[in-house]
């Protein structure tokens, strides 16, 4: 989290949580930066809706 939101994802956590359900590294380190990049864009994009008081 950082000053103005959240910034990114916690890879070592969501690589913790991929071992404890049997998650492969390789296909998860494949798609988790595009995975990232849309969940940030949703935040984000929720984020603003909030700004402009809309729920």
């Amino acid at each position: 989290m950082g000053p103005m939101g959240p910034v990114g994802l916690d890879f070592g956590a969501v690589f913790l949580m991929a071992d404890a359900l049997g998650v492969s590294r390789p296909a998860l380190a494949e798609f988790l930066p595009a995975a990232e990049i849309g969940l940030m864009r949703g935040i984000t994009k929720r984020s603003d809706k909030k700004d402009d008081g809309q729920p």
